[in-house]
């Protein structure tokens, strides 16, 4: 994974943990960051890089495009 995806990813994970993900969801922050890479993955493939950008800042985005991506 490249730098800056790790970076997101580590972004990622102290907001969501800062709100409470660590103990409001099922899905562990390892699982997240799991799917997330997945999803970056896919979408750097699509050379869609505001996308990551965007799914990188809401959540709610990254959950759809999660189901979009099947992942």
């Amino acid at each position: 994974m490249c730098r800056a995806m790790e970076e997101i990813g580590n972004e990622i994970w102290a907001e969501a943990y800062a709100k409470g993900y660590a103990e409001g969801l099922a899905e562990s922050a390892a699982e997240y960051a799991e799917k997330f890479a997945k999803l970056c993955d896919a979408l750097t493939k699509e050379n869609r890089l505001d996308d990551v950008f965007r799914a990188a800042s809401d959540q709610s985005f990254a959950e759809t495009l999660f189901e979009k991506f099947g992942i």
